[in-house]
This record gives structure tokens, C-alpha cells and sequence, in this order.
């Protein structure tokens, strides 16, 4: 599945499928995107909108699921420019029971089914979170800022489990090794 949606005011935002490009689900956002997730098989779909809180949808029963990520703390979403138009990114976890946003120095991880926060807690970069990925379970979360790769295990609010300093070096990606016995 792809999304499509405005980046720039008020418009649709659409999940649709490959190939023939048929849209599977549609929603209007008042405002443009700051950044979106697709969770697996197009099943769910995490959208943030300038100056607005994350929005949560179940793509197949075309509703907005309710949960804290809706009284997120701060400006999660930011505004899509000037100062607060920094990097934002949303994550689902490979079996799509988990979100995790990053945004500046705080990444925050929710459960989807119930809608409760599991883990809050902070970068120790000073340019803030660059990348993140959920491990396919959705125990951990990668992180990357311009200081370190960092692990964090989601049980009892996300206390960090791994670091290593990048010393200059600039994290493009991080992945998980798909064989799931191993964590790397």
C-alpha cells in the first residue's frame, strides 16, 4: 500500500493500493501533513497534521481509532515550518500493535489496542531524534540522533538497554534483523 495526501493546507489524504492504484481508504485533514505511517497491510494508518495531535485510523473499518496519543504532550505533530518544523517521525511496530512518534528529543511509543502510552523518554543529541524503528515484536525501539544509536526496551516506560556513540558518524537508516532470536 502508498499514501497520498497533502503537504501543504487542507485536502485528502489516501491509502491506496499497489499496482492499480485503487484509493482503499480516504479522510480529510484540516491542515497539511507534518508526517504519516501506513501500519501493516494498510490495516491502520497514523497521521499528523500541523498543530494537531496524532490521529489514529483503521483503514478497513473507515473509523478514527481513540487513544492518548490524542492528548499527546507539547506540540507532537509541530507546525510544518519555521522553528517547529522539525523532523517528526511516525512508526509502527511490524504486527501494527504499536506507534511510536519522535519528535525533537522525545520519542514516545503507544499501544494501539487501548490506546495507553508505554514509554516516554528523551534523546541525549542535541539535534534530536533522526531516525527510529520498532523491533518486529514492538519491545524495543531503535533510535538515532547525532549522537548515538540507542536501544530502548518498551517495558516499564522505555528504559534504555543499548548505546553506542557515533563519533561524528551519520546514521541513514536503522533495521532490525529480520531473524527475530537476535537483536542487532
Amino acid at each position: 500500500t502508498y499514501l497520498t495526501g497533502p503537504t501543504d493546507g487542507a485536502g485528502s489524504v489516501r491509502v491506496h493500493r499497489p499496482g492499480d492504484g485503487k484509493a482503499l481508504f480516504t479522510t480529510d485533514v484540516p491542515r497539511g501533513l507534518t508526517t504519516a505511517a501506513v501500519g501493516p497491510g494498510g490495516r491502520l494508518l497514523a497521521l499528523c497534521t500541523a498543530g494537531g495531535a496524532p490521529q489514529v485510523w483503521d483503514t478497513v473499518q473507515g473509523r478514527k481509532l481513540a487513544g492518548a496519543w490524542e492528548k499527546a504532550r507539547g506540540n507532537v505533530c509541530g507546525t510544518g515550518s519555521g522553528a517547529d518544523g522539525g523532523s517528526r517521525l511516525l512508526r509502527f511496530s511490524a504486527d501494527g500493535r504499536r506507534l511510536a512518534v519522535a519528535r525533537g528529543n522525545t520519542s514516545t511509543v503507544w499501544n494501539i489496542s487501548g490506546g495507553r502510552e508505554v514509554a516516554d523518554f528523551a534523546s541525549a543529541g542535541t539535534t534530536g531524534f533522526t531516525n527510529a524503528v520498532l523491533s518486529p515484536d514492538g519491545e524495543f525501539l531503535a533510535t538515532a540522533d547525532d549522537e548515538e544509536i540507542a536501544v530502548w526496551r518498551l517495558a516499564n516506560g522505555g528504559g534504555q538497554v543499548f548505546h553506542q556513540p557515533l563519533a561524528g558518524a551519520e546514521v541513514s537508516s536503522l533495521a532490525w534483523d529480520p531473524d527475530t532470536s537476535r537483536r542487532t
